[in-house]
């Protein structure tokens, strides 16, 4: 996303505008896919959106049902981060952007990942919410190949 790329443009341009190239100060930001886990209830969650539904006797409703997404357990982008973490410390080099995520393996669209997340639960029925919604990207791929080369970080 735009909000991703300026982070990234910010993190280095604050880190070659205020620290020297051989500084201990290192910096990198990372991305990972779309996380499943680690206790994030928040609204316009799949998971959380299917189990409230689920809990209340409802339909889940999904906002776009064929997007694709890289969908990826917590644990997945936080060995990587832990890895990088571990990395950076060493050597400078390990500098800048970073993306974790589960390649096409990981890939599945929002109606494929909530039929599969029904099954596990009673009653669910999955529903496409056909209110207007903000526009979102219809595929959204991340490309981890620098940190399965560079870090030899690869998803479970």
């Amino acid at each position: 996303s735009s909000s991703k790329a300026c982070a990234e443009l910010v993190t280095e341009c604050w880190q070659k505008s205020f620290f020297s190239s051989d500084s201990v100060v290192r910096l990198a930001t990372v991305r990972a896919g779309n996380v499943i886990g680690g206790g994030d209830w928040a609204e316009d969650r799949l998971v959380p959106d299917l189990v409230r539904a689920s809990i209340a006797g409802k339909a889940l409703l999904v906002r776009h049902p064929n997007a694709v997404r890289p969908w990826q357990h917590v644990l997945e982008p936080l060995s990587g981060y832990l890895r990088l973490g571990q990395l950076l410390w060493q050597d400078a080099s390990f500098k800048g952007a970073w993306n974790f995520g589960p390649g096409r393996a990981g890939e599945a669209s929002v109606q494929q990942l909530s039929k599969s997340l029904a099954m596990h639960w009673e009653n669910i029925k999955i529903e496409h919410d056909s209110r207007l919604h903000p526009h979102e990207a219809s595929i959204l791929r991340l490309n981890a190949d620098t940190a399965h080369k560079q870090l030899g970080w690869y998803p479970v």
